[in-house]
């Protein structure tokens, strides 16, 4: 089972920390869904696992991402790939995060509000790079990510758990909100 650590009242940004794939679908699925209910655009940075296990899903919350995807509602990315294009030197690069993920939150948001989910946190937590995990959490929340939305941008990301249960190390700059 995950554990949530951190919820604010929507719209919000929420850590998720989980144990098991399952778990973590399941969550994801489910927040997803709300938003496309609310006719908001799904924006997933995400493993290749984690991408194919949400395009498979389809469930009792109305959740049918080829439906979305057609209709310009969910547009997915490669946590792994776009985490490279944000990197300079082992540091997310602010310049580069308004230039990636700003002009993809921009063209998501042409539609209407957005709910993205993204797993470059956890890509940088599991590679050992807790400083550059915590700079890429400060500069999504109040840094150039925020130059390509318009308020507050719900979202997800997820941070698996240390096989102790342990999670990564979040003090005040994890939580700016």
């Amino acid at each position: 089972m995950g554990t949530v650590v951190l919820v604010a009242q929507a719209p919000a940004h929420v850590v998720q920390f989980y144990e098991s794939d399952a778990y973590l679908g399941e969550v994801v699925a489910g927040f997803l869904a709300a938003g496309l209910g609310e006719g908001d655009t799904a924006v997933v940075i995400a493993t290749e696992a984690h991408r194919l296990q949400l395009e498979r899903r389809r469930d009792d919350d109305g959740f049918d991402v080829r439906a979305a995807r057609a209709g310009g509602r969910y547009v997915s990315y490669d946590a792994a790939d776009t985490l490279s294009r944000l990197m300079v030197d082992g540091w997310p690069d602010e310049a580069r995060l308004r230039d990636v993920i700003g002009s993809a939150l921009l063209r998501a948001g042409r539609r209407g509000r957005v709910r993205a989910f993204g797993e470059m946190v956890a890509l940088l937590w599991d590679r050992r790079m807790p400083e550059a995990a915590v700079r890429l959490e400060q500069l999504w929340n109040g840094g150039p990510a925020a130059a390509g939305r318009r308020g507050t941008l719900p979202g997800l990301t997820a941070s698996a758990s240390a096989p102790t249960g342990s999670a990564p190390p979040c003090r005040r700059e994890c939580t700016p909100w």
